[in-house]
């Protein structure tokens, strides 16, 4: 009876010890997966601000470039989009037979309906 006793106690002490190991592993792997989340966290609000940053700095060169040089547009070959300079109607010419070398009129769709005759 006494040696049945002590392999009862044997395998209970022997339960009790994978169980706290088994723990310890888990609790280890469990620091370890905080531990790298809590470094991608602070990487990723570094690159956040990072971003931030220089966002805030493109816009600062944008305004000072737009304070400086006059706002201007531009298309994607990095040609002015329009002039700043005064518009000169004097230039124009419809159908050809006006002022200066300005833009030919022939394709404005009133110039194609408007009947010549018609004083307006």
């Amino acid at each position: 009876m006494q040696r049945a006793k002590e392999k009862t106690a044997n395998a209970a002490a022997s339960a009790k010890s994978i169980m706290e190991k088994a723990n310890a592993i888990v609790e280890e792997k469990v620091e370890r997966m905080r531990t790298k989340d809590l470094l991608l966290k602070k990487e990723m609000a570094i690159d956040k601000k990072t971003a931030t940053e220089l966002n805030k700095k493109v816009a600062k060169d944008q305004n000072a470039n737009a304070r400086h040089g006059g706002a201007q547009g531009y298309t994607t070959t990095g040609e002015p989009e329009y002039s700043t300079a005064a518009y000169d109607p004097s230039n124009d010419t419809i159908g050809g037979g006006g002022g200066g070398g300005g833009p030919v009129l022939f394709d404005h769709p009133t110039v194609k309906t408007q009947d010549p005759s018609f004083p307006c």
